[in-house]
């Protein structure tokens, strides 16, 4: 009778065993990882500012041409200065719940450059963090920045990763949760689109 408990014993204890070990060992590999990580972005971001601003006729930015690994390496968390004119009519609010209190980052078109085809081109900037009662109010919008090439100072990020717990952007319902630069650049193709339609028609 007591091998019997034991034989029950084991095989029900030893599978749980591994399970725990491999947790263990997965969350040791995602602390290496993290703190490597850290490490990467604090170096990153302590190197000079790069002036990355496209010239006039050329396609784009250096760091569109880079795998994931290299932007990576070369561009991502890295301080960089870009020249350009900010298009507030395409700006996109992302809903972002901050010390308890709802709100929003601003992610706002910023024009640099004119490409080989006339057209403009340019990079979403984060503006950062408004209270939700201030989302209309446009203070954010500054005199010297209407219509005006400026000159600003950031580090360049790729979009959030959106897993499949995460809930997805609806721009139908205005709900946008998720900082996806190929659905922002789809959204501001299709209003700039309209625009040059609505003005053929009047």
């Amino acid at each position: 009778r007591s091998m019997y408990r034991k034989v029950i014993y084991s095989s029900i204890s030893l599978p749980f065993c591994y399970v725990t070990g491999s947790a263990y060992l997965w969350q040791k590999r995602r602390k290496i990882e993290k703190i490597r990580e850290i490490a990467r972005r604090e170096e990153s971001m302590s190197r000079e500012p790069v002036d990355v601003t496209p010239k006039n006729g050329t396609d784009g930015y250096e760091f569109n041409y880079a795998d994931d690994k290299e932007f990576e390496n070369e561009f991502s968390y890295r301080p960089v200065v870009l020249s350009g004119i900010y298009d507030h009519k395409n700006e996109i609010l992302v809903d972002r719940t901050r010390d308890h209190e709802r709100g929003y980052c601003v992610i706002t078109p910023l024009y640099t450059h004119i490409d080989a085809n006339g057209e403009k081109r340019g990079i979403f900037v984060d503006r950062g963090w408004i209270d939700y009662t201030y989302r209309h109010s446009k203070l954010h919008y500054g005199d010297s920045e209407v219509n005006r090439k400026i000159e600003i100072h950031g580090i360049l990020r790729d979009s959030e990763v959106q897993d499949e717990k995460s809930i997805s952007n609806d721009f139908q319902e205005n709900r946008i949760v998720i900082v996806d630069i190929n659905q922002f650049e789809k959204v501001r193709e299709m209003n700039l689109n309209e625009n040059k339609e609505n003005k053929k028609r009047s």
